[in-house]
């Protein structure tokens, strides 16, 4: 693994390109400061596809990301396995001049990560920035039009600019011309430190200095004469274009990484990942829109290959029980399962994932719930998958060295789960990012009604008389009846047999045209209405013959 630092980004961006270009795929984990932002958005079994991308959309506007992992898989040259390029990025939302995110943090995701040693300072020290299409252009209006630097939208740190500002003034008074002051980059006020804010504010200042950044990225000023200033300014016009976008360029930070991923269209893979994605789009492209249907076509757009292993190790459970004996979808122990001997002879030639070099960290050292490891356990799943999947069957290919697989017939074997991103505790268990989602495969609802008259139901009393049964969830729609969706068909079998004779409360299957009010009203309104048709035409019959 590499970590990729505010202080190394520069100099490591380009070989993270490379890295992108160069693979087959790309596995990618996030962390982030929060889930749920409030009860009203957390997930139910009663939620459709829509009505979760609402919820998620919700929470995630009001959240942002803490770390990101990005493992690119190589194909080795010299064998049939990969190198992993995995690559942990500490985040931190940008911040300059009117651009200043405000996000939730939530406790319970915060003392989540402390159980794994999350190291929170990173992220505020070293965090690599973002920002997304819509922050970009806020900045970059700014710096154009100087708003920047005027009185009313200064949001720099005014103690430091003023500080540096006096050490040149108290230098200026006794310098003369040619002479030069070099003000010294610190780790202390690295943070603070911004060499276009600085220089613009130095010259404005100073009519008879002019700055540069020397070899060591400090800033070097030195004292001029008025004509030889309006001859540096008139030359400098140019330069003030690219420190301008040196700047930009600064701020976009990972933003930079994810238009490479864009760019290049590689397959994405990860793990339970539809957060992940939402984050993905968010916080560095656009703000999600309000419509489901355009976040599934823009995202798709952007990414016209994305396979999420939690829904692909659902589809194919039976198939890894058969192999190892037993299955989890929980990543790090498909890991395991993927990662077991009986998995690896279960096929001939199974591919090899190693640790390209000057990545090996995770070699000896595991990282649960560190972006870079989860993505790199992710994605050497993935691989497994695809060659347990290519040559299930004995039959296939047979004669030839499954060795030399290419990664085009991985693909193709995987095409059923193309684009098909898992979705939990919902009425349907995966979404399909580029078509119409699947039907709910879940057991009807239950419908709870009071056995007595007067009685009310006591809605938490009830989750506590179902859940020993499985997941359920449990909505209130009168003070005597209650909706309950379980979650599989067992579950809601049990709950049928165990509440058949109970005292205190019926439970049946709900039948909508019999059990919903809304149904009521429809069925009274078209009864209505049809017998107001037919009072009308016994009138207009009566009114005939009378004539």
């Amino acid at each position: 693994m590499c970590e990729v630092l505010r202080s190394s980004f520069e100099a490591l961006f380009p070989s993270i390109e490379k890295a992108i270009k160069q693979a087959d795929f790309v596995a990618i984990d996030t962390e982030f400061t929060g889930l749920v932002t409030d009860g009203q958005n957390r997930p139910s079994l009663f939620d459709t596809s829509e009505e979760r991308y609402r919820k998620l959309r919700n929470s995630v506007t009001h959240l942002s990301v803490r770390q990101f992992g990005l493992s690119a898989f190589i194909k080795d040259k010299n064998s049939s396995g990969y190198e992993a390029h995995t690559y942990n990025f500490p985040l931190i939302p940008a911040s300059f001049g009117p651009v200043d995110s405000c996000y939730i943090v939530q406790a319970s995701s915060t003392e989540f990560l402390c159980r794994f040693n999350f190291d929170f300072n990173k992220c505020a020290y070293e965090g690599v920035p973002f920002l997304n299409d819509v922050q970009e252009r806020l900045l970059c209006q700014s710096i154009d039009s100087g708003a920047l630097f005027s009185g009313l939208e200064r949001q720099f740190d005014e103690s430091f600019i003023q500080s540096v500002c006096s050490t040149v003034a108290q230098w200026y008074v006794s310098s003369t011309v040619g002479q030069t002051l070099t003000l010294h980059k610190t780790h202390a006020d690295a943070k603070l430190w911004n060499d276009f804010v600085i220089q613009t504010e130095v010259r404005k200042r100073f009519p008879e200095v002019w700055t540069m950044t020397d070899s060591f990225q400090n800033i070097a000023v030195m004292k001029v004469t008025p004509e030889r200033r309006s001859e540096l300014e008139e030359k400098a016009k140019v330069d003030r274009e690219e420190e301008q976008e040196k700047l930009k360029q600064s701020l976009l930070g990972f933003t930079r990484v994810f238009r490479v991923l864009r760019e290049y269209q590689k397959p994405l893979v990860g793990h339970n990942m539809l957060m992940d994605l939402l984050f993905l789009y968010d916080k560095f492209f656009q703000p999600l829109p309000a419509d489901y249907n355009t976040f599934k076509r823009n995202l798709h757009d952007l990414f016209p290959r994305i396979y999420d292993t939690k829904h692909i190790s659902f589809s194919m459970r039976k198939m890894l029980e058969a192999i190892t004996g037993t299955f989890s979808t929980n990543l790090v122990q498909l890991y395991r399962i993927l990662d077991s001997e009986r998995a690896t002879i279960s096929t001939r030639f199974m591919p090899k994932v190693t640790h390209a070099k000057g990545f090996e960290r995770y070699k000896s050292q595991d990282a649960p719930h560190e972006a870079g490891f989860d993505a790199f356990l992710c994605g050497y799943a993935f691989v497994r998958i695809c060659h347990l999947l290519r040559f299930r069957d004995s039959t296939l290919d047979r004669g030839r060295a499954s060795s030399a697989c290419p990664f085009n017939m991985y693909l193709a074997t995987m095409a059923p789960f193309c684009n098909r991103i898992n979705i939990i505790r919902a009425t349907i268990n995966h979404i399909k990012l580029d078509g119409k989602d699947p039907p709910s495969l879940r057991p009807e609802k239950l419908i709870v009604r009071c056995r007595k008259r007067g009685r009310r139901l006591n809605i938490q009393q009830l989750a506590e008389w179902l859940s020993p049964y499985g997941t359920v969830d449990v909505r209130l729609l009168t003070p005597q009846s209650a909706l309950v969706a379980a979650g599989n068909f067992s579950c809601a079998k049990a709950i049928m047999a165990a509440f058949k004779g109970h005292q205190h409360i019926l439970v049946t299957k709900y039948r909508f045209w019999k059990h919903s009010q809304t149904a009521k009203i429809i069925l009274w309104g078209g009864l209505l209405v049809s017998g107001g048709v037919c009072a009308w035409a016994v009138l207009s019959i009566l009114k005939n013959s009378d004539s």
